[in-house]
């Protein structure tokens, strides 16, 4: 297993582009990919087909132990490619 994060302080620089294209990519080729959705807008989220207005399946509701991970766990329409959202509230 292996773990990559991409992160910056500056907007506009892509992170969320190169989340969902590097892990649609690797999905694609075969690894099993969870993106978790960490921005407070849910670009990721939306950007792999789920809603961020999601009251109950959020990473949020992770944080403050309203849900356990399993429960928060998103499918999307890539194989082998699940993500945990953001909500924008």
């Amino acid at each position: 297993m292996k773990t990559i994060s991409v992160v910056c302080q500056k907007g506009g620089v892509g992170k969320t582009t190169t989340v969902i294209n590097l892990a649609s990519a690797l999905s694609i080729l075969g690894q099993n990919n969870l993106v978790i959705d960490l921005d407070l807008q849910g670009n990721a989220t939306t950007g792999l087909g789920k809603s961020n207005n999601d009251d109950d399946k959020n990473i949020y509701n992770l944080l403050i132990k309203k849900i356990n991970l399993n429960d928060g766990l998103q499918k999307t329409n890539i194989k082998n490619l699940d993500i945990f959202g953001s909500n924008v509230n």
